[in-house]
């Protein structure tokens, strides 16, 4: 399969085990977790606290 694209680019490759492999995008950060068996894409984005700061 071919990695997922994020901000018009290719996603970076981030782990990979028998069930899913990850992916990370290096503008925004988002990440996806595919399923190899079915393709389905989970995706995550970071949720910035203002609380945090």
């Amino acid at each position: 399969m071919d990695k997922p694209q994020c901000c018009e680019d290719e996603m970076s490759f981030l782990m990979d085990n028998k069930v899913r492999e990850a992916f990370e995008c290096l503008h925004c950060g988002k990440l996806v977790v595919r399923d190899k068996r079915t393709g389905e894409e989970t995706w995550y984005t970071e949720i910035f606290s203002p609380h945090a700061l």
